[in-house]
């Protein structure tokens, strides 16, 4: 993966104490996190090294990815701050407003990270506290009233629950001024979940299928199960390999649903 001056030490697949952060991922952080691993992504965003900064625009060229901007593949969710497409990503909340009211939305992030980026039809705001992050994609209005916000009403099936949920979250913003953890769950299928991303970097790695299954299954099984001629122990590498290359070559946008 990617490193630079703001890289964060990666996790070592060997070791299942530093993939203690994905405890608390929610379903867009673990989107990340295998898209962040693609080399072709990563050769993306190496092509036009991004940082925030007050005149940054969206990236048309990541579209593809589902992405509006990111900064770099080698920070984690934990530190990245990253712009999904609201095409693509259902947990971005869609808002429609005035000037004045897009004004006072930025004041919300006083105290905690806030950055924006733009795009042609309005900007793009992100709100970051710990792992949380809440994106507000705002479409500006000049005949809408001082102060005003409207939201779609109509909803995919698919998209009412975490528009919902956004929704809140952002009611609670304006209200209270925070960004509050009930609406950011944990990914209940975590611990599958970090077993697939451990074996996915021990595969870009080149590390042996026997090592990977060392790693996730203890060296007595292992030793015990891995001549064995059913292969079970085998095809467990092999399916938790698989799923994590087709999580990191396009299965991580299931994630953003």
């Amino acid at each position: 993966m990617s490193q630079g001056p703001d890289s964060e030490e990666e996790p070592d697949w060997r070791r299942a104490e530093t993939y203690a952060y994905t405890k608390t991922l929610t379903r867009v952080g673990w989107a990340w996190e295998f898209l962040r691993r693609n080399p072709a992504f990563q050769a993306d965003l190496d092509s036009r090294p991004a940082q925030m900064s007050k005149e940054v625009s969206e990236r048309s060229d990541l579209k593809r990815w589902g992405i509006c901007f990111a900064e770099s593949p080698a920070r984690s969710v934990s530190k990245a701050r990253i712009f999904w497409d609201p095409q693509q990503c259902a947990h971005v909340l869609p808002l429609t407003l005035s000037q004045s009211a897009y004004s006072a939305l930025l004041t919300l992030g006083a105290g905690r990270p806030v950055a924006t980026v733009r795009a042609a039809q309005g900007r793009h705001v992100l709100f970051c506290d710990r792992m949380w992050r809440l994106q507000i994609w705002a479409r500006l209005e000049p005949r809408l009233d001082d102060h005003q916000i409207l939201s779609d009403a109509v909803l995919t099936t698919s998209a009412f629950m975490p528009r919902l949920r956004s929704l809140a979250c952002f009611n609670d913003l304006l209200c209270g001024g925070d960004l509050l953890g009930r609406y950011f769950p944990p990914e209940p299928r975590q611990h599958r979940l970090t077993a697939v991303l451990r074996c996915l970097d021990a595969v870009l790695q080149g590390a042996p299928h026997r090592d990977i299954a060392i790693a996730l299954c203890g060296r007595k099984r292992v030793d015990a199960d891995w001549g064995d001629p059913r292969e079970h122990l085998r095809d467990t590498v092999r399916r938790a390999a698989g799923r994590g290359r087709s999580l990191m070559n396009g299965g991580y946008l299931r994630l953003l649903r």
